[in-house]
């Protein structure tokens, strides 16, 4: 029985401090594909952009690293998200709090408009969290087609503001 409660309190130590987990694990550090539950389609770099103000759409899965993103612990349940093909951040573009404010890829400047929460929905899925703003990250009007846009969006619960993370797998293996 101690043994047991030890095992939870080191557990719940380690969500403290370094955020939500993917099947027991933290995210720090991890490379995974963002994965919608509306469409299947994962967050994608449109045309392998490695410039700021590069949009973020969905795309269906092709394993390049314009679909890898690691997520990087930045205290208090945040994380930044870095594009594994550029090296920039995810960013919501003018750091807006409107509705429809753009997902871009930037330059790491740590404001609150590069860090987002990543919150169980207890399904499986996770609403992503802008800092700035509290809206959740949305693909645009629940679209099932690729390219369409991912956004900030009012929570609303839709299949479009529900995301998982797959472990990024290298392309060709």
């Amino acid at each position: 029985m101690k043994t047991t409660n030890l095992k939870l309190a080191i557990l719940s130590l380690c969500v403290v401090c370094f955020g939500y987990n993917l099947n027991g694990q933290s995210l720090d550090g991890k490379e995974v594909y963002i994965e919608n539950l509306g469409s299947g389609k994962v967050f994608d770099l449109a045309y392998y952009s490695k410039s700021n103000g590069g949009n973020v759409q969905q795309y269906e899965l092709h394993g390049g690293n314009n679909q890898i993103f690691q997520f990087i612990y930045a205290g208090s349940d945040y994380y930044f998200i870095r594009v594994k093909d550029s090296g920039l951040y995810l960013d919501i573009a003018e750091a807006s709090g409107s509705n429809r404010a753009n997902l871009q890829q930037y330059r790491f400047t740590g404001g609150h408009n590069q860090q987002f929460k990543v919150v169980p929905t207890g399904s499986g899925y996770y609403k992503i969290e802008c800092r700035h703003s509290g809206k959740a990250l949305d693909v645009t009007g629940g679209s099932k087609a690729n390219y369409a846009n991912i956004q900030q969006y009012s929570w609303n619960a839709g299949r479009g503001q529900y995301f998982k993370f797959v472990i990024a797998k290298p392309k060709g293996k």
